[in-house]
């Protein structure tokens, strides 16, 4: 991922107390109602213009009927309703579900926050596509072993689509292969005015 090194400074905002070996700047114990402005003050201290890539619905088997984890479910809409206007952000790109396009399946409050995910985004009309994108993922796996899910793909390959995304101006970044076909029909049939 030398992509990634091309930044003069990466910077990870977790709730977790990471204990990760790397190169990024890690601000961890954040908490979710302090997001905007651990953003804002890294924006105004480094005086610089951002890439921001918001990934952070907790997992399915999460609890949601816990405070905190529901707080940051819905981090991304506030984060989308505020900083993607800001002209210090060069671009701002969220990380969607394909699961958000499937009808009649799996219903869970994830799959419900991955759907607002999408159509707030897709309700705020973003006319500049060079400033916003959406990238829609498939489930991930290590990429290893081929499971019987037909829908899983890698992370290596969802890094790549959240890449195409800061290099390419698309409003909406799909899956790669077959999933990506069906995102498309799904995504066309129930948005075809995008």
């Amino acid at each position: 991922m030398d992509f990634i090194f091309s930044y003069e400074k990466v910077f990870l905002i977790s709730h977790r107390n990471n204990k990760l070996k790397t190169n990024f700047q890690i601000i961890d114990s954040v908490d979710p109602k302090n997001i905007l402005k651990v953003i804002e003050d890294l924006i105004t201290e480094n005086n610089e213009n951002f890439h921001v890539i918001i990934s952070n619905t907790p997992p399915q088997s999460s609890d949601f009927s816990n405070e905190k984890t529901m707080e940051w479910a819905l981090c991304s809409i506030k984060i989308m309703n505020t900083l993607t206007h800001d002209k210090r952000i060069n671009k701002v790109i969220y990380a969607g579900s394909c699961l958000s396009l499937l009808p009649l399946y799996h219903s869970s409050t994830y799959k419900s926050i991955k759907i607002l995910e999408l159509k707030s985004f897709i309700d705020l009309k973003f006319s500049n596509f060079k400033k916003n994108s959406f990238v829609i993922l498939p489930p991930m796996g290590k990429g290893k072993e081929k499971k019987f899910n037909l829908l899983e793909d890698s992370y290596c390959n969802g890094a790549k689509l959240i890449i195409k995304a800061i290099t390419k101006d698309k409003q909406i970044i799909f899956p790669f292969g077959v999933v990506g076909f069906a995102c498309r029909l799904l995504f066309h049939f129930r948005y075809w005015s995008l």
